[in-house]
């Protein structure tokens, strides 16, 4: 976290995060979400080089996969899509964080919505946000 301070100055406080060789610039809230000492999944974008969020590992460990109303458990993979799809990610963009093709991010697209009974992705994050799966 890089913090300017001037001497009678009004200067702004910018927060940045450092990613193997590459910073971002992340919001004061962002800031305060992200631990020190604590392993997080970063998500970005390499051509904008854009901060998109990140998520705890431990947490992703813990996230009920398999809500009471689903009739069959989305897979981990599946799940990770599904919350890449609800930051507003196209395929194209979840294909690149995650190194697979298009193809590949098209069909766990369709087994996400098959297994939420929902025929588009916003209807499959809505239906994520009703079982509490995000």
């Amino acid at each position: 976290m890089n913090i300017d301070f001037g001497f009678g100055l009004l200067r702004s406080i910018h927060y940045s995060i450092q990613v193997k060789n590459h910073s971002f610039r992340i919001t004061k809230i962002q800031q305060r979400l992200i631990k020190s000492g604590k392993n997080y999944r970063i998500y970005f974008t390499y051509h904008g080089h854009q901060f998109l969020g990140a998520i705890e590992l431990e947490t992703m460990k813990n996230i009920q996969v398999s809500p009471p109303s689903l009739v069959e458990p989305l897979t981990t993979r599946e799940l990770e899509v599904l919350q890449l799809l609800a930051s507003g990610l196209t395929n194209r963009q979840i294909a690149v964080q995650l190194s697979l093709s298009v193809n590949t991010i098209k069909m766990y697209t369709s087994q996400v919505y098959s297994k939420l009974n929902v025929n588009r992705r916003t209807e499959a994050v809505a239906r994520a946000r009703e079982l509490d799966i995000l």
